[in-house]
């Protein structure tokens, strides 16, 4: 019998399941180890799905992977006993993609209790859908069926010379630190990152290289320009339709960036029309928290100790 060379590459790679997708996993990732990154918001539907029937899920974190280390325990000591919560996180993620996840959560779910939403100026003007395979939505949340497109970008990025290295070990894998997974509530935890920059904070920055690498931030104050058309007012409209109709607590947190460029005063003043003054919350721009360097992984993420803080303000 003879095989299509595209038929055994494609058993390969439903075998391999790369990006695991295809088969039941216990947990995505062995302590410590990660060869492929695999696409967030799909790998949360799969948890989702898997633990709902014991976890009954009704608080949910919405973000890109900024939104990583709002952890639920911590965000559990605001909203009560009978909150059960998860992040449905995508990395890169937008407004777009935002409104997308949202609209399914609340197809998904009969009720939903409390959501945390982390933007910032940059994730609230794309208004894109995202095609790479890391970075696009699920066809579940999309309001097309794209299962084959979905499935086709996974298959392309697989047979990509870049991937095969990886997968080959010709391209020597990435070191990292060590880092644990919590499935039942699709949470990474940078255990080994913790431990260095509490014991050694010198000698964890110095392994950040290119994008990471912490730079100087002596200069003058900046504002982003407004990035709040009419597209992305509509689509902030229709997020509050949700949340209203839903009976949802909610917060919307403008993240701290460790660029210090804040949000146009503009952009703010719209969310709170929107939303309510007490449901908008601008961190952005010089401030303590953003004064503090320590406060980063590096140039683009945050660490949980900044999340509890400011946890503490925007709902005391």
């Amino acid at each position: 019998m003879v095989f299509s060379p595209c038929i055994i590459l494609l058993a390969w790679y439903i075998l391999d399941d790369p990006f695991m997708m295809y088969w039941q996993y216990d947990n995505l990732y062995e302590y410590g180890e990660r060869k492929i990154c695999t696409n967030d918001a799909y790998r949360g539907i799969r948890w989702m799905n898997q633990f709902n029937d014991s976890m009954h899920y009704n608080s949910f974190i919405i973000g890109s992977s900024r939104s990583d280390f709002y952890y639920v325990d911590e965000w559990k000591k605001y909203l009560g006993e009978t909150a059960s919560c998860f992040h449905f996180n995508q990395s890169g993620d937008n407004l777009l993609g935002t409104l997308q996840r949202t609209k399914y959560l609340y197809k998904r779910f009969d009720k939903i209790d409390n959501i945390l939403f982390i933007m910032d100026a940059e994730y609230l003007e794309d208004m894109k859908p995202h095609k790479r395979h890391l970075f696009r939505q699920p066809w579940q949340v999309t309001e097309e069926w794209d299962f084959f497109a979905y499935n086709w970008e996974c298959i392309r990025a697989f047979y990509t010379i870049e991937y095969q290295k990886r997968v080959w070990g010709i391209t020597p894998e990435e070191q990292m630190l060590p880092f644990y997974y919590v499935p039942e509530y699709n949470e990474v935890h940078k255990c080994g990152a913790e431990e260095l920059l509490e014991s050694d904070p010198e000698a964890y920055y110095a392994t950040l290289t290119g994008f990471y690498r912490l730079y100087d931030r002596s200069y003058t104050d900046s504002v982003s320009a407004p990035v709040i058309g009419k597209q992305q007012q509509d689509a902030l409209e229709q997020l509050h339709v949700l949340l209203t109709n839903g009976n949802t607590d909610y917060r919307i947190v403008i993240s701290p960036l460790y660029n210090q460029i804040a949000l146009n005063p503009q952009d703010l003043i719209c969310l709170k029309e929107i939303f309510g003054e007490d449901k908008a919350f601008d961190f952005s721009g010089v401030n303590e928290y953003t004064n503090d360097a320590s406060n980063y992984y590096e140039t683009s993420h945050y660490r949980p100790k900044l999340c509890n803080i400011i946890l503490k303000q925007i709902y005391d």
